[in-house]
């Protein structure tokens, strides 16, 4: 690992003598990549490394094609072992997390969340090394989902061993208060994306017969998706639409059972999965977006859907 510890890049640990931040995440994704670059530029123009820890290069639900030649930082996958709990929720073991921090030897460490990654570390850091934490994270509480006592115990032990936090959004904030957390400690910085990915240059709206409704998401149970049918069926009486769904995912079939029960599958146009290059044509053309879920914490396909 020392002889090449990053995938493309080549470095010797030994030599590096700047500070050094290490980011700890899950995979790389599209609307991750540009806000890592932008980091990666910021400390490196104060002379600090940046290095970015994938649990893996992804998952069985994520379909992007990622081209990696856009990564500007440095970079490594784990190749952790992946745990699919729910068609919302997944894990991954970040096997060798404490091997990779032990060498690289960070002033700071930023983990993402209430992970595996996170656990490791403040028993790491309890027993061998003095470096600072800081957590990324977007959880909220959930009033109709609770986590559990022992996760709550779990999650207030982690906070107490944090030295600060990065949340988005005031919801987060609060919730890391509620479990203990010092609120001087906590910085909010809100999620988005790299908005010029969605610009519509040279773009012009057609005029549509028949009023456009777009959905972006995959295609679970949290999504919240089947409430939005029987409403359409009752308004689509009255009005000429059209109800596209880009995505893919568990709940596809019955989507299209119900639509076909409701006697809407006409105006309900499924496109499956698309990559964040051709998102931008659905946005344009559409009249409506919605997105009903029950589920997300910071739906960023709402921020796509705003870009002018």
């Amino acid at each position: 690992m020392e002889e090449k510890l990053l995938i493309g890049k080549s470095i010797n640990l030994k030599k590096i003598i700047n500070k050094k931040v290490l980011l700890i995440t899950n995979i790389p994704t599209p609307y991750r990549i540009p806000l890592f670059n932008c980091i990666y530029s910021k400390l490196k123009s104060e002379n600090i490394d940046f290095l970015v820890v994938f649990a893996n290069k992804t998952y069985p639900r994520r379909k992007w094609q990622i081209d990696l030649d856009t990564i500007e930082f440095n970079y490594y996958f784990l190749n952790s072992e992946f745990i699919s709990l729910s068609s919302e929720k997944s894990i991954f073991t970040y096997k060798g997390i404490n091997k990779l921090i032990s060498q690289f030897n960070p002033d700071v460490v930023i983990s993402n969340g209430f992970t595996l990654s996170t656990i490791r570390i403040i028993i790491q850091r309890i027993f061998f090394y003095n470096y600072k934490l800081i957590i990324w994270s977007g959880a909220i509480e959930r009033y109709k989902q609770p986590i559990g006592m022992l996760r709550e115990i779990l999650r207030k032990f982690i906070v107490k061993r944090v030295d600060r936090f990065i949340v988005y959004g005031s919801r987060a904030k609060d919730y890391i208060v509620s479990l203990g957390g010092n609120s001087d400690k906590i910085d909010i910085s809100y999620n988005t994306i790299d908005s010029f990915s969605f610009k519509y240059m040279n773009s012009i709206k057609t005029f549509n017969e028949k009023t456009k409704i777009l959905f972006v998401g995959h295609l679970t149970k949290g999504k919240n998706i089947e409430s939005l049918l029987p409403v359409l069926k009752k308004i689509s009486i009255k009005y000429p639409l059209e109800f596209i769904l880009v995505g893919d995912g568990p709940e596809r079939r019955n989507l299209k059972d119900l639509s076909e029960k409701l006697g809407i599958s006409k105006i309900v146009k499924f496109e499956g999965f698309k990559q964040q290059s051709e998102l931008s044509k659905y946005y344009l053309d559409a009249d409506i977006f919605v997105f009903p879920s029950n589920y997300d914490i910071w739906g960023l396909v709402v921020i796509e859907a705003m870009v002018p």
